[in-house]
């Protein structure tokens, strides 16, 4: 690691606007490259969702827990066009949570999103977007899990991606996009962070694939030190099926974070190496399917950072009866700060595990019970534990063609 002191320097504004309408083109691109109306119908599908649930350490913190029982209500809608070769997707949810005891703490959450993915003999192109507007509550707890209160949270999210199979064994991947966080406070730290990933992968037998993917992103935030940070990233990857049931991947490479912020005695420069690492496993067995995936990179954070997290996730899922299926999520993760623009390292441990059964009553009704069990423990601070039972009926109405 390096570190070096220029000139103080002021940064313009990000361009918030600019960045909204390249966004908002990216989303309407794929009603002008959608196929023809005759092409193939449209469909519609509505979903409601209804919720009741408790969690006795509502904000996961480890003194003056509050404890409430709660309702969510979700409805959703679904307007999808599948030809041939294409598929437009646009979605749209609004979701509005009460705390019965905490107040403070309700919210009405929307997003909205788009997808479009064309296929031809050697080419494959996709877009999509997605705009997000909740509250700190649901994604800081997850991101940096250091809330005081609900502070409103809005992302715009979107990119392309880009497949082309160079040879009957060879293909090039690309993809881009770009991510716009703003608070309805200063507590939090607005950002933005673009990027881009370019892979060449190459079939070594038929069962197994070879490659090497490139990335770099640029990182800026809104926070009193003026953080910016480029990272760069070079993996090998390799994919084996041995059959049809079962796939594993792993990417394993080098990580450059070039950081500068500002400090009383100027502007500051620092250099980090490090290592990234992501592997997935998908196995389909004869009455469930197991996923499974451990990550090690370095992304944003309204913390005014890049974090490095480390992540492993496992998710499985068992038929037991024709209408009676269960669930098990188990997740553990350790980040902290990368750079030096702040005086702490940030560092935060937090696991979380969650067993659930589902029925489905009808073709459209469904039924589920869930138990969720979650604990983290932020620098210093004692381990803090939530318990939280929740009861859900969904609806999926029958789609309808047009």
């Amino acid at each position: 690691m390096s570190s070096q002191q220029s000139a103080p320097c002021q940064r313009r504004a990000v361009p918030f606007r600019r960045i909204a309408l390249w966004l908002a083109a990216v989303a309407l691109s794929p009603l002008w490259l959608s196929p023809a109306p005759a092409a193939a119908d449209w469909r519609i599908e509505g979903l409601f969702l209804q919720e009741l649930f408790y969690d006795d350490n509502v904000t996961l913190v480890d003194d003056d827990e509050i404890d409430s029982f709660g309702l969510r209500a979700q409805p959703g809608l679904r307007l999808s066009q599948e030809a041939p070769n294409s598929l437009l997707a646009i979605e749209a949810e609004l979701t509005h949570t009460r705390f019965f005891s905490e107040s403070d703490l309700d919210s009405t959450d929307q997003r909205g999103a788009v997808a479009y993915n064309r296929q031809s003999t050697r080419i494959n192109f996709g877009l999509n977007a997605e705009f997000v507007r909740n509250t700190t509550r649901e994604s800081e707890l997850d991101d940096t899990g250091r809330i005081d209160r609900s502070v409103r949270r809005t992302s715009f999210a979107g990119g392309p991606s880009f497949t082309y199979l160079t040879g009957p064994l060879s293909r090039i991947e690309t993809s881009a996009s770009a991510n716009r966080v703003t608070f309805g406070s200063d507590e939090f730290n607005d950002f933005t962070n673009v990027a881009g990933q370019f892979a060449y992968i190459q079939s070594i037998t038929p069962r197994d694939e070879a490659g090497l993917v490139f990335g770099v992103s640029h990182f800026d935030s809104e926070d009193t030190e003026n953080t910016e940070a480029e990272n760069y990233s070079l993996s090998a990857r390799w994919t084996r099926s041995p059959n049809d049931r079962f796939e594993s991947t792993i990417d394993v490479g080098l990580r450059l974070t070039n950081s500068r912020f500002d400090e009383p005695d100027g502007r500051q420069n620092e250099t980090n190496i490090g290592f990234n690492f992501r592997g997935e496993l998908e196995w389909q067995f004869d009455q469930g399917r197991l996923n499974a995936s451990v990550l090690n990179a370095a992304e944003p954070s309204s913390d005014g950072s890049l974090r490095q997290r480390t992540r492993a996730q496992s998710i499985v899922s068992y038929r037991l009866t024709e209408r009676l299926s269960a669930l098990f999520t188990a997740t553990a993760e350790r980040s902290e700060d990368i750079d030096a623009a702040t005086d702490e390292d940030g560092e935060r441990l937090f696991f979380s595990l969650s067993p659930s059964l589902a029925y489905q009553l009808t073709e459209q009704w469904r039924l589920t019970g869930q138990y969720r069990f979650r604990g983290q423990e932020l620098d210093n601070t004692d381990l803090a534990l939530s318990n939280a039972v929740l009861v859900t009926l969904t609806y999926n109405s029958i789609p309808f063609s047009f």
